[in-house]
């Protein structure tokens, strides 16, 4: 974890702590926004530990953290959710999937930071429009501005009032609502699956039933999701274009 923060230019770490104890001590010196919590961990679990926190920050003056789960075992991810945690990774974490975490975390707690996202719109992720539809969008990658092709687009996911767009394993947020973007993307080239996700028609391999009967997508990268739609009208769409 230390090594894929490290390679995040906009994140410091203030702290690593071996014990949910030591987290308690360590979070009220240091202030950080985000805690990155471990379930199983020495004295007590993740759940205790953000339990204790909370309390800790109603009996103070403490600003609480964003609080990520990081563990190896899936079947804690629905309580992870229930006690309000912002995000949840399974180990091993790809610099890919945490990138996406952060900048939900971002936009979530840092209200200033979205403010700047907003007043940086128009020069790192205006839109080019041409006749109403979307050919390219500009995002900014580092300190260059990409101008990306939507045919590169592999899907589109809804982030509250962002968009994050995948291409080719990349990840970028864009000012942008699921539904206004999906307007002005060519319609014969994404298929909206459900109410979060917009898939480029091309990067759809097959839609199937699942294993508890729901219909999935799998997309090109082998990639599941879940489909919400119609899928009869998922599939003329798929068909016909």
């Amino acid at each position: 974890m230390l090594q894929l923060l490290s390679q995040e230019p906009e994140v410091e770490v203030v702290g690593e702590c071996c014990s949910g104890p030591e987290m308690l001590a360590s979070v009220p010196v240091q202030q950080p926004h985000l805690v990155f919590l471990d379930v199983e961990m020495p004295g007590m679990n993740g759940f205790e530990a953000l339990e204790k926190l909370e309390k800790l920050a109603a009996e103070s003056v403490l600003n609480p953290p964003a609080v990520v789960f990081v563990t190896a075992y899936p079947d804690f991810s629905l309580q992870a959710f229930e006690v309000a945690a912002h995000d949840y990774l399974l180990k091993p974490t790809s610099a890919k999937r945490l990138h996406v975490c952060l900048e939900r975390v971002r936009l979530r707690i840092l209200p200033k930071q979205g403010a700047l996202l907003r007043a940086e719109a128009d020069s790192s992720a205006e839109i080019e429009v041409a006749a109403a539809v979307l050919r390219r969008i500009a995002v900014r990658r580092s300190e260059k501005v990409i101008y990306m092709p939507v045919e590169s687009i592999d899907w589109v996911e809804a982030a509250s009032n962002y968009v994050v767009l995948h291409s080719g394993g990349a990840s970028d947020i864009l000012r942008e609502t699921l539904g206004s973007i999906e307007r002005r993307l060519p319609a014969d080239m994404f298929v909206r699956i459900s109410r979060s996700a917009l898939v480029r028609t091309g990067f759809v391999r097959e839609i199937k039933k699942g294993e508890a009967g729901e219909h999935v997508a799998v997309l090109g990268d082998g990639q599941r999701m879940r489909v919400t739609r119609k899928v009869r009208e998922i599939n003329n769409q798929l068909r016909f274009h």
